[in-house]
């Protein structure tokens, strides 16, 4: 997997591409460049975000960070890391994506990017309705902001 980083992506999907590449972009800027080969892909299965990662360790592909499409893939690498010996955070860190309830309930708690559903779905139907309504000014997407949740699958780092 670490050899045919595409191979088993959701690469159609824009919020996958989007996070990915805003993932590399944002590291660039503070002059980390991200290893495309060290980006592992799955899907969005619980059974397949868990075993790409045992996979990756397996081959022995050094990383101490994942940051996951969404909540649901990142609770699948807590529970790989736990079986490979890893501590979260202390060895990895850990970020998903969505913050669902269920983020405040992974041992170790899991840092997350909150995406504002209710806001989201407004957002979703304004457009729809201005396209529905012919608008010239009919947007064909908006960006919705998010926030950063730290909870215990990461550790804030240390002042300079």
């Amino acid at each position: 997997m670490t050899t045919s980083p595409e191979r088993g992506c959701f690469q159609s999907f824009g919020c996958t591409r989007e996070r990915r590449d805003g993932f590399i972009e944002v590291n660039a800027e503070v002059g980390i460049e991200i290893d495309r080969r060290r980006i592992v892909c799955g899907d969005f299965r619980f059974d397949c975000c868990r075993s790409a990662i045992a996979l990756a360790v397996a081959d022995g592909l050094e990383f101490d960070s994942v940051f996951a499409h969404n909540d649901h893939s990142a609770a699948a690498v807590l529970g790989a890391l736990n079986e490979a010996g890893l501590w979260v955070p202390q060895d990895v860190a850990v970020v998903g994506f969505d913050d669902v309830e269920m983020a405040s309930y992974t041992c170790p708690a899991l840092t997350t990017v909150r995406q504002p559903m209710r806001e989201t779905g407004e957002a979703a139907a304004r457009l729809l309705l201005d396209h529905v309504r012919g608008s010239p000014e009919a947007a064909s997407s908006c960006i919705v902001p998010t926030s950063l949740v730290v909870r215990g699958s990461t550790s804030r780092p240390a002042p300079d």
